[in-house]
């Protein structure tokens, strides 16, 4: 019986430690996607600022 309980704690040990890696990855991929996402805003409000500009003859 103990070492059931021995064989479990060590499995419980070792999930622990993968998901901690698997964290840190999607922490890096979701700071990459924010970047990606951040830049697409950016760029597309300031192309429908020019397209406003451009359709009231602001340029």
């Amino acid at each position: 019986m103990e070492s059931d309980i021995s064989y479990i704690k060590r499995d419980i040990e070792e999930l622990k430690s993968d998901l901690k890696g698997v964290r840190g990855d999607i922490d890096k991929i979701r700071t990459t996607d924010f970047r990606f996402m951040f830049g697409a805003l950016i760029t597309t409000a300031l192309g429908l600022a020019g397209l406003m500009a451009r359709g009231f003859h602001w340029i």
